[in-house]
């Protein structure tokens, strides 16, 4: 499982970092030009135009180096939720096999209790089992979603470059006067319910213990 390297782009931090060395580098343009005075201009400065060139050169080095720098945190971070979700796919799958065992495990449970071979304890405990499993299981899926959301947000989300211009419009043109400089709000939809619904065809917890009044045989005093 892999991304194209170029994803790293929409990420802010990067772009920052790659507009600041761009704008060291012209400013080493700009000092070069000023080797070269209008006629009113004076031609001996003392070495002032030779320590602003030198002093632009060292600016834009420490840019490119916190560039390569960013870009290096940007791809550690990718790759350490990439093998994240690798990890906890092997995980999950372990722990769903483990959910499948102990629900054969019940099953056989109910059988053997509605024979009269099994007492009234084995079969809670096969179910507590059960519901224990489930729940190493949830717990992994849960641990993978949000290694999904890390992973999206390290390959920067849903910002693209093609939104800065319009950032930078709104940045610097806000709409109303008064009012702190906006960014575009990304679409979004209706409010997500919360706590969200369980899946199609999860069994609820208290389902599992309904179960027991539809089994022959003695039943729990309250």
């Amino acid at each position: 499982m892999g991304v194209p390297s170029d994803l790293l782009e929409r990420r802010p931090d990067i772009a920052s970092a790659e507009r600041q060395v761009a704008q060291t580098n012209a400013q080493i343009g700009v000092a070069k030009a000023a080797f070269f005075p209008s006629l009113a201009g004076y031609i001996f400065d003392g070495g002032a135009r030779r320590a602003a060139l030198a002093q632009a050169r060292a600016l834009n080095e420490s840019q490119a180096a916190t560039y390569r720098a960013t870009v290096l945190s940007a791809f550690q971070s990718v790759e350490d939720e990439l093998a994240a979700l690798r990890i906890l796919s092997v995980e999950l799958g372990q722990a769903h096999q483990a959910t499948d065992a102990a629900q054969r495990a019940l099953d056989l449970t109910v059988v053997l209790f509605r024979s009269g071979v099994d007492s009234y304890v084995q079969l809670v405990t096969a179910q507590i089992a059960l519901l224990s499993t489930r729940e190493t299981e949830l717990g992994v899926q849960l641990k993978q979603l949000t290694a999904s959301v890390f992973l999206v947000n390290d390959l920067g989300g849903g910002w693209d470059a093609k939104q800065l211009p319009q950032t930078e419009r709104m940045a610097n043109h806000p709409p109303d006067a008064g009012k702190p400089a906006q960014v575009p709000a990304e679409n979004s939809g209706a409010p997500a319910a919360n706590p969200p619904p369980m899946p199609p065809g999860e069994i609820q917890p208290d389902q599992i213990f309904e179960k027991i009044h539809d089994i022959p045989g003695p039943k729990p005093k309250p």
